[in-house]
Order: structure tokens, then C-alpha cells, then sequence
């Protein structure tokens, strides 16, 4: 015999634009914790709701209140609208380093100092809820890198700015300027149906090489 559910209320809420809705429906049901859990006719796991079909049964839990009396929560993630938040994109990033020996000038040959320099590597960074997996959605490349922190061709560390002829040779003729792209991060939040995706990207600079 299946079991019943009365519904008594709905909690419906939305942390910010950024994030999925959440909506909890509250059941009294005429059965033991145990019966509502594994009863086939109590919405399951991943279960759609009957009107909101972007939302998603995601949490199950039973309160027994008596011998054959129990309350049940179901809470549901998804969208209500159909639609999923905005793709939020933010940008940061960090000090790194870079060696070459070589550069446009007397590439293929070495020279006898390598060219050691610090810089900032911007990076970007998109997050967003799919429905895809594979979605092609990326972030924007990190700004150009146009100016050092430090640099040193074997004669000491010398401070960004000083010497801008120098800075412009190193950027623009010793290094390359390259965009990388960490592996994303691909989190099921409803299985085969709803994914948290994170991809960044990372400005970085890379040894002249022809």
C-alpha cells in the first residue's frame, strides 16, 4: 500500500543571482521513517517535481512522530524559472617567474646569463550551473602582461620600471605571451541533469622560441 502524503507547507529560497534555487515541500505521511524512505511512491533522488521541471529532488529526510506517523522534507535544487543563474566571472591572480636564454635577436643561439623575470599572471575565472557537461562556455582571456615586477639578466635583481627599453626587449623579444587553461571542474549537483562548472584561464610567459 503506498504511502500518503499530506502536504503542510513549501519553503522555496534563493541565496543570491548567482546560485541555483532551493525549494522544500513539507509532508506528513502515514507511515514509519523506514516505510516513507524505500516506499516506490515517495519521490526519489534526481525524482523531477511534478510542476518545476528544472527542480530536483536533492535532500530526503524523515522524522518518525509516531508508531505509524512520520514527517517527511523534500527539498528540490534547481531553477524554478527554466532558466539557470548568470555566469559569474571574476579575475585575480598571482606573482610568478619565468627563465629563457634565448630571444628574436640570437635565437637559435644561448646567451651565457639567462634573462630571469617576475611578473603578475592575471588570471579569469568563469562559474556557472549547466546542463551540459561539456559545455563550451569559457572565460575571457587574462589582460596582457605589459609590465615586470623584476627582472635580471645574471647582473642583480633590478625593480619594474627602471630601465623600460630593457622591460620592452624582455616582453616583447626574450618571452611569449601565452594563455593556459587548468583542467575544469566538473561537479554533478543532480545526477544527468544539472552541473557546477568552474574554468580558469591564467596569462602566463613563456621562453622565445621560434
Amino acid at each position: 500500500m503506498a504511502v500518503t502524503l499530506t502536504l503542510t507547507g513549501k519553503t522555496p529560497s534563493n541565496p543570491n543571482q548567482y546560485q541555483l534555487d532551493s525549494f522544500q515541500e513539507h509532508y506528513k505521511c502515514d507511515a514509519t521513517a523506514d516505510v516513507v524512505l524505500t516506499d516506490g511512491s515517495v519521490p526519489a533522488m534526481g525524482d523531477p517535481h511534478p510542476t518545476y521541471s528544472a527542480m530536483f529532488v536533492s535532500v530526503r529526510y524523515v522524522t518518525e512522530t509516531a508508531e505509524s506517523a512520520s514527517i517527511l522534507d523534500l527539498t528540490y535544487t534547481g531553477t524554478l524559472s527554466g532558466s539557470f543563474p548568470p555566469q559569474k566571472e571574476t579575475s585575480g591572480g598571482q606573482v610568478a617567474s619565468a627563465t629563457t636564454n634565448t630571444s628574436s635577436v640570437i635565437f637559435p643561439s644561448v646567451a651565457t646569463n639567462p634573462a630571469t623575470v617576475q611578473f603578475f599572471a592575471g588570471t579569469t575565472t568563469l562559474d556557472f550551473y549547466s546542463d551540459d557537461p561539456d559545455d563550451t562556455s569559457e572565460p575571457p582571456d587574462p589582460p596582457t602582461i605589459d609590465h615586470l615586477i623584476t627582472w635580471d639578466l645574471g647582473f642583480g635583481v633590478q625593480p619594474g620600471g627602471s630601465t623600460s627599453a630593457v622591460e620592452a626587449f624582455l616582453l616583447g623579444d626574450a618571452f611569449i605571451q601565452g594563455v593556459i587553461e587548468a583542467p575544469p571542474s566538473i561537479e554533478p549537483i543532480v545526477d544527468g541533469e544539472i552541473w557546477h562548472i568552474v574554468k580558469t584561464k591564467t596569462r602566463t610567459l613563456f621562453p622565445y622560441t621560434a
